[in-house]
C-alpha cells in the first residue's frame, strides 16, 4: 500500500528473532552544518542542532515556561521536536527534529518534510516565520495545492494546524498524515496510555472513541508524561514500531505481533500515526487539520498496571480477570474474603494480558467479593511459591507508594441476588488487613533475592553516527544500539545498526579509537560474518544489520580479550563505529559509543 523506497525491507521486524533482545531504534542525525537544524541550549544542542539568535531564543525555536519546540530550518523544512522546557533531558519526541514530519497525499502523489516520500522542501515558498509563540509556513506544491503549517505554543501544547488551498482550476483529492516519533525523557519506545490500557505493539484505531492519549517514559510509575489530544478527528491513527514505519510515506500497515516496546528490556522505538482523508477540495476550496501534543500529567501510578476485574456471574469454581499489565514476570492470585489464595494464574510474563481465566480451589458455594492481586516471580522457577514458603517468595508487586496493585470484584452465583453496594465496601476494608500482612515479608525476602541474582543484568550504549567526527559533509547519520547481557550462559554483546540517507555501504566496524582519532577495527558489524567488504547497493534508510558479538568475533588489538574487556571500553568511550562507503572509503559517518545510563 505504501512506499518504501528507503526501506531496505518493508515492516521489517526490530526485534531479534529466537532472542529476548530489546528491539532499538538507530537515528539519523545528520551534519548540523548541511541541515541548518535550529536550537536553544543544553540537551537540545547536544542533540544536532544549530543554536543561533540571541536573548537565549533562536530563529527556529518556540518556547514558554512549559515546552520548547525546535523546527528544523535546513533540510526537511517543516519538520520538528518537542521537549519540556525546564528538564534537561525533558524529551517528548526524539531530539532530532527530521524524525517527527509531515505528509500530504496529492492526488495519489506523496510530499513530505522528511525523505520518505518527495521532499517539500523545493516548493517551499514562505520560509518558516516566529511571531511570538507561534510560527507558520507554506509550500505550493506542482498541483496548485498550497500547503500552510503553522505551530503555535498553547500552554503545555503544541497545536499543529495543517490548511490546504486548491488554487487550482480542478479538483484534487487530498490527505494529510502526521508522524510523531515518540521519546520520552530517555524512552524511545515510550508505551502508549490509551483509555486505561497500556499499548505496547502495533495497533490501529477508526470510528474513534477516544480524543486523548498519553505517552509514558516508564511503566509503571511514570514520572514524565506527554499528551496527545484531537481537535479535528482523523480517520485512522495507529501506534507503531518506527523503524518499520518511518519510510513509508502513507498507507502503514500494521503488525499486531511487531513490539514498539518491549516490557522486559524497557525499550524500544514508537511512534503515532494520524491520518486525515480529506477527499476532493474544489477548485478554490479549502480544508484543515488540527492536532496536539505536549506535555502532560502523570497519571495515578496503580491505572498503568490495567488490572480489571470486574464484577460478574460464575459457577463459583473459577473467574475472568479481565485485563492486566506486569511490569515484570509473574502471576494474577486470587484472594478471598479473609484474605486467602483461591486460585493463582498460569505464570505471566511481562507486558499486557486479557482475559485470564483462573481456578478457584475451593469453588465459592455463595456469592462473594474477591480480590485479584499481582505477585511477582522471584526465584525464576514460573510457579507460584508465595504459600508453600510462607511469603518469602513470589511476594506483592506494589506501586510507586509501597501499596500492594489489586482490584476486586463481586462474584455472583447462578439464582443469588447481588449483594449491597454497603455490604460490598465493609468487605473490601475487611480484606485490606489481610492484604497488607502479606505485603510485609516478601519486600524484605525480595531484597535479598535480588541480590543473589546481581550477575545478571543487561545494559545498553549507544553510537550516534554523523560525517562531523571526521569532517565529512552528508546528509546520511544513524545510531548503533549494542545491548550486553550476562546470564548463566555467559555474556555477550547484540548489536544494532539503523541509517538514514546513506548510499553503496560497503563495510561497518567498531574502531579502538578515541573522538576524531583513527583507529584499527576490532570487530565487524556488517557484513556480519566480517573479514569481507560487501556492497549494499543504492540508499538505505532503516536496518542495515543486526547481530551478536562473542568474544571469537574480536580482531587484532582485541584478539583474545573478553567482552568484558569490551564493555569496560565502551563504558570508558575507548571505541567508535565508522561506516564505510564507495564513495568514502575511509568512512562516511561515525560516532562514538556511549552508555545511555
Amino acid at each position: 500500500m505504501g512506499t518504501t523506497d528507503h526501506l531496505p525491507e518493508k515492516g521489517k521486524d526490530i526485534t531479534n528473532e529466537g532472542s529476548k533482545k530489546s528491539p532499538t531504534r538507530l537515528f539519523q542525525s545528520g551534519s548540523t552544518g548541511r541541515r541548518g537544524f535550529l536550537a536553544v541550549v543544553g540537551t537540545a544542542a547536544a542533540a544536532g542542532f544549530l543554536s543561533t539568535g540571541t536573548a537565549g531564543q533562536s530563529a527556529g525555536t518556540l518556547e514558554n515556561d512549559e515546552v520548547t519546540l525546535m523546527l528544523s530550518m535546513g533540510s526537511g523544512v517543516g519538520s520538528f521536536t518537542l521537549r519540556a522546557t525546564e528538564l534537561d533531558d525533558g524529551y517528548l519526541l526524539y531530539p532530532s527534529a527530521s524524525t517527527t514530519y509531515l505528509t500530504v497525499q496529492v492526488d495519489g502523489t506523496n510530499y513530505t518534510t522528511s525523505s520518505a516520500g518527495e521532499q517539500m522542501d523545493q516548493y517551499l515558498t514562505d520560509e518558516p516565520a516566529v511571531d511570538g509563540e507561534s510560527v507558520a509556513m507554506a509550500w505550493q506544491l506542482p498541483e496548485g495545492v498550497v500547503v500552510t503549517q503553522t505551530i503555535e505554543l498553547v500552554g503545555p501544547l503544541a497545536e499543529f494546524t495543517v490548511d490546504v488551498e486548491n488554487t487550482s482550476g480542478q479538483a484534487h483529492d487530498v490527505n494529510v498524515r502526521y508522524l510523531f516519533d515518540y521519546q520520552v525523557q530517555q524512552q524511545d519506545g515510550s508505551p502508549i496510555w490509551l483509555q486505561n490500557e497500556v499499548l505496547t505493539t502495533e495497533r490501529e484505531f477508526e470510528d474513534l472513541t477516544f480524543d486523548s492519549w498519553n505517552t509514558y517514559n516508564q511503566i509503571p510509575d511514570p514520572t514524565l508524561t506527554g499528551l496527545a489530544e484531537i481537535e479535528t478527528e482523523p480517520q485512522l491513527i495507529q501506534f507503531v514500531s518506527w523503524p518499520s514505519a518511518v519510510g513509508v510515506a502513507y498507507d502503514y500497515e500494521i503488525d499486531p505481533d511487531r513490539q514498539f516496546f518491549d516490557p522486559e528490556y524497557e525499550s524500544g522505538d514508537s511512534a503515532g500515526l494520524l491520518y486525515w482523508e480529506l477527499g476532493s477540495i474544489a477548485a478554490g476550496g479549502t480544508r484543515s487539520v488540527v492536532t496536539r501534543y505536549g506535555l502532560g500529567e502523570p497519571g495515578e501510578a496503580a491505572e498503568t498496571f490495567n488490572l480489571r476485574f470486574e464484577d460478574q456471574e460464575s459457577e463459583g469454581d473459577s473467574v475472568v480477570v479481565q485485563s492486566v499489565y506486569l511490569p515484570q514476570a509473574g502471576f494474577v492470585v486470587i484472594h478471598g474474603e479473609d484474605g486467602d489464595v483461591l486460585g493463582v494464574s498460569e505464570y505471566l510474563t511481562a507486558g499486557p494480558h486479557e482475559d485470564l481465566e483462573i481456578s478457584l480451589d475451593p469453588a465459592l458455594e455463595t456469592d462473594a467479593t474477591l480480590v485479584a492481586m499481582l505477585h511477582e516471580e522471584t526465584n525464576d522457577n514460573e510457579a507460584f511459591d508465595f504459600v508453600e514458603t510462607d511469603g518469602a517468595e513470589d511476594g506483592p508487586i506494589t506501586d510507586g507508594e509501597g501499596n500492594a496493585v489489586t482490584d476486586d470484584a463481586l462474584i455472583t452465583l447462578p439464582g443469588d441476588e447481588p449483594e449491597e453496594p454497603e455490604e460490598e465496601t465493609e468487605e473490601e476494608e475487611e480484606e485490606e488487613e489481610p492484604e497488607a500482612e502479606e505485603e510485609e515479608e516478601p519486600e524484605e525476602e525480595s531484597t535479598e533475592e535480588e541480590d543473589e541474582s546481581s550477575d545478571d543484568y543487561s545494559r545498553t550504549y549507544e553510537a550516534h553516527l554523523s560525517g562531523e567526527d571526521h569532517g565529512i559533509e552528508t546528509d546520511a547519520g544513524g545510531r548503533v544500539t549494542f545491548t550486553v547481557d550476562s546470564h548463566d550462559e555467559g555474556t555477550d554483546i547484540h548489536y544494532e545498526a539503523t541509517v538514514q540517507d546513506i548510499c553503496n555501504v560497503t563495510q561497518a566496524h567498531i574502531h579502538l579509537g578515541a573522538a576524531c582519532e583513527d583507529g584499527p577495527v576490532v570487530a565487524w558489524l556488517y557484513p556480519e560474518t566480517g573479514m569481507e567488504p560487501a556492497l549494499m547497493a543504492g540508499s538505505v534508510s532503516g536496518t542495515l544489520t543486526e547481530g551478536t558479538i562473542t568474544e571469537d568475533d574480536l580482531i587484532d588489538a582485541w584478539e583474545g580479550a573478553t567482552i568484558e574487556d569490551v564493555e569496560t571500553a565502551f563504558a570508558e568511550g575507548e571505541v567508535y563505529v565508522n561506516v564505510h562507503t564507495e564513495d568514502h572509503p575511509s568512512g562516511e559517518i561515525r560516532g562514538q559509543i556511549q552508555s545511555t545510563s
